[in-house]
């Protein structure tokens, strides 16, 4: 998947090509870059939803992730 611009706007489109490729199978975790740590919550949100599960694992920047980490585990995923 290619994205002319970076930002927020891309979010849906992102998640729904994760979704996608997780049902055509042979995946095993999903990595995902996210300077808030929103983008892997509404990752695992989608996948619950779409009663796919797997390790949802999230690299963020922010110093303070314990609100994120919080949206995370009721989402229906622990951080390990």
């Amino acid at each position: 998947m290619f994205l002319d611009s970076p930002g927020p706007n891309n979010t849906n489109s992102v998640i729904n090509a994760v979704v996608k490729r997780v049902e055509e199978g042979d995946i095993d975790a999903v990595v995902i870059a996210s300077v808030s740590g929103r983008t892997a919550v509404k990752v695992a949100e989608r996948l619950k939803e779409s009663g796919l599960r797997m390790k949802v694992v999230c690299i963020n920047g922010e110093d303070d992730e314990e609100e994120t980490n919080r949206e995370f585990s009721a989402s229906g995923y622990t951080e390990e």
